[in-house]
């Protein structure tokens, strides 16, 4: 078993250069906080959620479900961003809103 790992380790192409764990990590930061100041503007432009609305999802999937959640939330909250501006706002509350994915924003009869 031993010599199996010991073959894997040395199976490396060598004239490849070798990243330390501080480059890997600043790498890492930069990813992530162009990720969390630029999908936030992004999203609002394709979808007009709020990007605030976004990130408090994506934490708070994050929290209650686990990391693998935070994938689902951004999709799940555009859906309840929907719905609650159709179902609420717009019918209950008879105000005249744009719904994301809609053309233009329809009045209630």
């Amino acid at each position: 078993m031993g010599d199996k790992i010991f073959a894997m380790e040395s199976s490396r192409d060598p004239s490849l250069p070798r990243t330390s764990a501080v480059e890997n990590a600043v790498v890492t930061f930069k990813v992530a906080v162009i990720a969390s100041k630029l999908m936030p503007i992004i999203q609002q432009r394709m979808v007009s959620v709020p990007p605030a609305l976004m990130l408090l999802s994506i934490v708070a999937f994050g929290e209650a479900f686990g990391g693998t959640a935070k994938v689902f939330a951004a999709p799940i909250t555009v859906l309840l961003y929907v719905l609650v501006t159709k179902l609420y706002v717009r019918d209950t509350l008879h105000e005249k809103v744009a719904v994301p994915g809609e053309s233009d924003a329809q009045a209630p009869k």
